[in-house]
């Protein structure tokens, strides 16, 4: 008897996070830029930015004293140590290209340097403060990041916290998961997550910012929220989350896999064993 498996390909999706609904405000940063900035006590500037005791700026951004201290556990590739810190320098406005240059003023978005935040609507319809941001608009104390740092494309508000005192540092180029800046590490059943996939409403669309024959596949943040309960938002979700629901997915299934080809071995014995028996006689 032949046993025919069955391949299930699972698409783990690396650019994720969507347009936020946040509601608004203007991206918060700290320093100040002006124009012509001026260098003191060792420090260099360019256009926009001043710099501070051996700080360096550059456009639209401000330096200041302290630079990379040592961070342990050692960075992983794509990120950089600044004052104790991980952090990634491509999208992180407190430390923009290096360690302490500061995006603000007309400026407040990194991109790996301080530009301009990226905007795909009016702009006249973020009023009171607000500053857009992709396709929202972030009110007062709000960041406009780019959740992949930058891979995404999708410019998205988001609220610090004492937690999380600057943009996410996202998956450009490597997830962060060094098991030493973990905590609370808890199994999961893996069959379950597999169920809770299946049951997971997929879909191919489109963002309202991209062109129109271009098309996504995947979940809705809504839906992989209400699902799995992962992450800090239902209006976006953590490519890390997805890898992770991928890989217990997968192993949910080759352990399904395994309990039936020990099931088939074994009644391809008992087969072979009565034809045997009925050949005897």
């Amino acid at each position: 008897m032949n046993a025919r498996l069955l391949v299930v390909s699972l698409v783990v999706v690396t650019a994720c996070s969507g347009p936020s609904g946040a509601d608004g405000g203007s991206p918060m940063a700290g320093g100040s830029a002006t124009a012509g900035g001026a260098a003191t006590a060792g420090g260099s500037a360019t256009a926009g930015g001043s710099a501070t005791a051996g700080g360096a700026a550059t456009a639209g951004g401000s330096a200041t004293a302290g630079g990379s201290a040592g961070c342990t556990p050692a960075c992983e590739r794509g990120r950089t140590c600044c004052n104790g810190t991980c952090v990634n320098t491509a999208n992180d406005p407190r430390n923009c290209g290096q360690c302490d240059v500061t995006c603000s003023g007309a400026t407040p978005y990194c991109g790996g340097t301080c530009t301009a935040p990226p905007c795909s609507i009016d702009a006249g319809v973020c009023s009171g403060g607000q500053t857009c941001c992709g396709t929202t608009c972030c009110g007062a104390g709000q960041l406009c990041c780019d959740p992949q740092g930058p891979l995404s494309g999708v410019a998205t508000c988001f609220t610090p916290t004492p937690q999380q005192t600057t943009c996410p540092q996202g998956c450009a180029p490597l997830c962060a998961s060094d098991r030493n800046i973990k905590s609370d590490v808890t199994p999961v059943d893996e069959r379950q997550i597999l169920e809770r996939v299946s049951t997971l409403p997929l879909s191919t669309w489109r963002y309202t910012t991209d062109p129109s024959d271009v098309r996504h596949l995947g979940p809705m943040a809504q839906d992989f929220r209400d699902s799995f309960g992962l992450g800090d938002t239902d209006k976006g979700y953590h490519s890390i989350d997805a890898h992770g629901v991928s890989l217990a997915s997968i192993k949910a299934l080759y352990q399904m896999m395994l309990v039936q080809e020990a099931r088939l071995r074994r009644l391809e014995a008992e087969n072979a064993k009565l034809k045997q028996t009925c050949g005897s006689r």
